[in-house]
């Protein structure tokens, strides 16, 4: 099919309720920019009989104003270094711990309730540069929303932009030597996030934290 020879596809601003759509061998193409935003997507469904969503090429993905609200099979996007999921319902991201290459992530304005789930979900992703997690309800919570900035510092080493702010190496200087303000609460959230489902190795930076009085 022609199709597979396409680079670029976007279908933003349309009625699609699912990705891929029938007929639509996402698995066998060469897409590097897919734009999907603003649909009524509620699955993003597996490609394979391993139950895994295969984007071999994909290297930008824009999925934001959708209906999501759960991605938790594996992804297989070696490639995929940008991905857009604002404005969806999200819950549980903890099938994007597969994508490795991604530096830029945005997952603000969702229902995250707690950090510890998708921190979790994102301490793999050491690549990020970019991260988003704003306007979750979690955020709401002084505690948790300082935790979750206090994991975003000591997990992910290049990270350079935390919900549109710019991480200075004056604040991440500071992280580390256990100078910001975070609460003893993270202390919980780094016990759930290393006691999740399989657990996980997070860096040694995680652990020179010291909660200011």
């Amino acid at each position: 099919s022609s199709l597979r020879s396409l680079l670029l596809f976007d279908a933003s601003h349309n009625q699609l309720t699912q990705w891929p759509p029938r007929k639509f061998d996402s698995a066998n193409m060469v897409l590097e920019k897919l734009y999907l935003s603003s649909n009524q997507i509620a699955e993003v469904t597996a490609d394979d009989a391993a139950g895994a969503v295969v984007m071999p090429h994909v290297a930008q993905l824009f999925l934001s104003d959708n209906k999501l609200t759960r991605l938790v099979e594996p992804w297989l996007a070696p490639h995929l270094t940008v991905l857009h999921l604002s404005g969806n319902q999200l819950t549980d991201v903890s099938g994007l711990s597969t994508c490795v290459a991604l530096a830029t992530l945005d997952l603000s304005f969702n229902q995250f309730p707690e950090a510890a789930p998708v921190c979790r979900a994102l301490a793999s992703l050491t690549r990020l540069e970019t991260l988003a997690l704003n306007d979750n309800p979690f955020v709401r919570d002084d505690r948790e929303r300082a935790a979750a900035l206090a994991f975003a510092l000591g997990a992910l080493p290049l990270l350079r932009v935390y919900d549109n702010d710019v991480v200075s190496d004056d604040v991440r200087r500071a992280h580390l030597r256990g100078r910001l303000a975070v609460p003893a609460a993270q202390t919980a959230l780094a016990a759930a996030i290393a006691g999740g489902d399989g657990g996980c190795d997070l860096p040694g930076s995680w652990l020179l934290r010291a909660a200011a009085p």
